[in-house]
């Protein structure tokens, strides 16, 4: 027998400099996104989310390090 625990598999992408309600699957009603609106459908569709801070770079590293931005100390774009 396999005593494996069986882990979930997951991909997580992350996108900016676009809005997240010009998604067809969050309702808009001109803006056509098949691709992104398929793995939607199948995965999971965050429709409330916030950020950790407001520009991009510091924003992403709030997501990946599960940090503050005062503690992941990325306050800009730009920082190393």
């Amino acid at each position: 027998m396999d005593n494996r625990v069986s882990r979930p598999n997951v991909l997580l992408i992350t996108c900016d400099q676009w809005r997240g309600d010009c998604l067809s699957a969050a309702g808009h009603p001109v803006v056509k996104t098949p691709h992104v609106d398929a793995l939607a459908a199948e995965g999971v569709l965050f429709q409330r989310h916030y950020g950790g801070a407001a520009p991009c770079s510091p924003a992403r590293a709030c997501l990946y390090t599960g940090l503050y931005q005062m503690n992941n100390r990325v306050c800009r774009n730009g920082s190393p």
